[in-house]
């Protein structure tokens, strides 16, 4: 039985190898779990096998932040979700291999930076005014 209770096969394994095994589906609960639910989520097994043979516990991290991305575009959001891949298909291609993360966007004006940069000084009249809207319970 899997974490998520289901029932699957694991390949037969001497104790020695166990630790190994454990360490090949690291990582792989929590990105199945963020894997987008749809008609295509299926082959959870095969997925498996797939993470293990392709060393994926070692890329984790950018797996599932690729998946968080995708989840956000445009391809993934037409039609609900009508053009998501089946998640076999994603761990085949591995189409997080040549993701780069995209750069952190700063906010325009970002009211706690200047105030902390600021500390002692007078804040500007936006940063004022912004208070007094959130103050007021008004949109900032």
């Amino acid at each position: 039985m899997d974490l998520f209770g289901d029932t699957i096969t694991t390949p037969a394994a001497s104790t020695t190898r166990m630790p190994s095994l454990i360490n090949a589906a690291y990582g792989f609960p929590e990105w199945w779990k963020a894997w987008p639910t749809n008609s295509r989520k299926v082959a959870k097994q095969q997925c498996l096998d797939k993470w293990a043979r392709l060393e994926c516990a070692s890329s984790y991290s950018l797996i599932l932040a690729h998946t968080e991305w995708m989840k956000t575009q445009d391809d993934w959001l037409r039609d609900n979700g009508r053009f998501v891949c089946a998640p076999l298909v994603y761990l085949n291609q591995q189409r997080w291999a040549d993701w780069e993360p995209p750069a952190p966007t700063r906010p325009k004006h970002d009211v706690l930076a200047e105030l902390k940069a600021h500390v002692g000084a007078k804040p500007s009249a936006e940063t004022l005014e912004r208070i007094a809207r959130i103050k007021k319970g008004l949109p900032s």
